[in-house]
């Protein structure tokens, strides 16, 4: 509901209904309590409008704390915050690595090229994406974080079978992360509250 809306809720209200509300704000919808108050000024119910007053600082105050409360990382989300940073930064520097070598792309083997360079920079566009989202507290995240992971195990998978270069325990090992971690991205409350911009 608007705040217009609200407000013209209040204005039909007759001055009984209007003592009823204001002796019960705790049942009353949280953004409308303005429009509420601002009724009661009109009407000069000044100590009802007071009243509603101390309610609506008390309960605006809690609801700030809760929210500050709920937007924080906690031991899981940092570690998995430090996971992105990791895997920026290595896959920067594979980039950069390979790039110095100088690439010759008109090679046989130039498809092999691009599925590592695509995989790398995949890897880079979405960590600086994730990164952002994470510390933004954004409702997008979690869903975008087991994309992300369900690629990057996808990728590994490619990129052993192309060029053998992932050993089989750390690939098993990569694939049992990813399901612990969309597993704690789906169902963790600390998840679902702090995600809700």
């Amino acid at each position: 509901m608007s705040n217009k809306v609200f407000e013209e809720h209040y204005q039909k209200m007759d001055m009984d209904q209007l003592i009823e509300a204001s002796n019960s704000p705790h049942k009353l919808n949280i953004n409308g309590i303005p429009s509420l108050i601002k009724e009661l000024e009109k009407r000069k119910a000044l100590k009802l409008k007071k009243n509603v007053e101390n309610f609506y600082t008390e309960a605006t105050n809690i609801k700030s704390d809760d929210i500050h409360k709920s937007l924080s990382l906690n031991i899981w989300l940092n570690v998995l915050l430090i996971g992105l940073f990791i895997s920026l930064i290595k896959s920067i520097i594979e980039v950069y690595q390979e790039i110095s070598k100088g690439i010759n792309f008109s090679m046989e083997n130039n498809n092999d090229i691009y599925i590592f360079f695509g995989g790398e920079v995949f890897m880079i566009i979405m960590s600086i994406i994730l990164i952002s989202m994470m510390l933004s507290f954004k409702r997008g995240f979690p869903k975008t974080m087991i994309f992300y992971i369900i690629i990057s195990v996808l990728l590994s998978i490619t990129i052993n079978i192309e060029f053998y270069l992932i050993e089989k325990s750390l690939l098993f090992a990569q694939i049992a992360f990813g399901v612990i971690w969309i597993g704690y991205l789906l169902f963790s409350k600390k998840v679902k509250e702090t995600f809700i911009k």
